[in-house]
């Protein structure tokens, strides 16, 4: 893997990231029901600017994991991509399922959170796979 397509798998991802989030956690998506499950309110979560930035940081290193598989697998179209990324998703949401199942914490936050990490691989994977 070359530097622009590490390059592209950091900003795509970050891209992706933050228009994804800014959709799925807005208040006419999931951003109430989210904020009230963690116990949140919204001027606390405006204020912590650092867990934002690490969870972004998180998002971007699973980019580049998702585009070394895109790599090894040689997918070049959308199709394919959605695919790998589809693949990743489910890997991430069954992982997420596991951890709240464990801990106790409600499925319908599980949800949430599994649901955006799953449509952020699908999107990724379409980003670097269509590169090409």
């Amino acid at each position: 893997m070359d530097a622009y397509q590490l390059l592209l798998a950091a900003v795509g991802g970050a891209f992706v990231a933050l228009t994804l989030g800014f959709v799925w956690y807005s208040p006419s998506a999931f951003g109430e029901p989210w904020l009230e499950l963690t116990g949140k309110s919204t001027e606390k979560w405006r204020a912590e600017l650092r867990p934002l930035l690490w969870s972004l940081g998180a998002l971007v290193l699973a980019g580049f994991a998702l585009a070394l598989l895109v790599e090894l697998t040689g997918a070049h179209t959308v199709g394919q991509g959605a695919l790998e990324g589809g693949v990743a998703g489910a890997l991430a949401a069954g992982a997420t399922l596991s951890d709240y199942l464990f801990c106790g914490f409600p499925l319908r936050l599980c949800a949430i959170q599994a649901g955006f990490r799953a449509i952020f691989f699908v999107l990724v994977g379409i980003v670097l796979a269509a590169r090409s």
